[in-house]
């Protein structure tokens, strides 16, 4: 069921206005969605959907750079209501993407790249 952010009438609904998953009394956004998803079982999950090679490959190196620069911050406050990465942070997932994928990868590609994990593996559009 889609809601606003007036009461919580039920577990698991998603928020129209920002992206969220509601739970009893509390939000995660889809940014602490990512933190619960390994490199390993991404790259299961993707190989079982039918997507190539190379964007399996990309997509695990967007999640190894957003656990690497956003987890800790996303930890920090337990996955519920962190508004995202910041124009910094996502600059650094980019240097760490481009220097493992071996050619430049723009700030707005992570970001396509994570929305498209999201959605892939727990059916929500980000």
């Amino acid at each position: 069921m889609v809601t606003d952010h007036g009461y919580v009438q039920g577990f698991g609904e998603i928020c129209s206005c920002e992206r969220c998953l509601r739970l009893p009394w509390r939000r995660v956004t889809w940014w602490g969605l990512l933190g619960d998803l390994t490199p390993s079982l991404l790259e299961r999950r993707l190989r079982r959907e039918g997507l190539k090679a190379e964007v399996v490959e990309l997509a695990c190196l967007c999640l190894e750079a957003y656990r690497l620069v956003c987890l800790p911050e996303v930890l920090a406050v337990q996955y519920f209501c962190w508004p995202g990465p910041e124009s910094e942070q996502l600059r650094e997932m980019a240097i760490v993407v481009s220097e493992r994928w071996g050619e430049a990868v723009s700030e707005g590609m992570v970001m396509v790249q994570l929305g498209m994990i999201v959605e892939v593996c727990y059916e929500l559009a980000p």
